[in-house]
């Protein structure tokens, strides 16, 4: 007996991500500089959650602190003063919010009563 060939056509499975998910984000600091580090813990997303970004210090840093971030058109997209809470080298401030745009976005972070700052470049990809 001989064994035909046969060929069959696989099907992807159908997509059920919904329209609101219109594809994948990427977000990665590319430069920080500081006494104020400034990370994105979760770098990949769908595209409409929001990115979650972390401020940390190894010294006790008192509050309030000024948060701001540039969309890459250099317009201030974010600016929050936070006065409820210190940063630690264990704990620190997190802050959400949904980039438009691919590009890279200007963090700033300092704290307003002392001399404690951060600075970061946040690259955001659209996929």
């Amino acid at each position: 007996m001989r064994a035909e060939a046969t060929s069959r056509r696989i099907e992807s499975p159908a997509d059920t991500s919904g329209a609101s998910d219109l594809g994948r984000r990427t977000a990665d600091i590319t430069s920080s500089d500081g006494d104020i580090d400034i990370l994105c813990p979760c770098n990949l997303g769908p595209r409409s959650n929001p990115v979650r970004l972390s401020f940390r210090s190894y010294d006790h840093a008192d509050p309030p602190f000024s948060i701001r971030i540039k969309s890459p058109s250099g317009k201030v997209i974010l600016e929050r003063v936070v006065r409820d809470e210190a940063l630690t080298g264990s704990g620190g401030i997190f802050i959400d919010f949904r980039p438009d745009l691919s590009g890279d976005y200007a963090v700033e972070v300092k704290q307003v009563y002392g001399d404690l700052r951060g600075q970061a470049t946040l690259r955001i990809r659209f996929s």
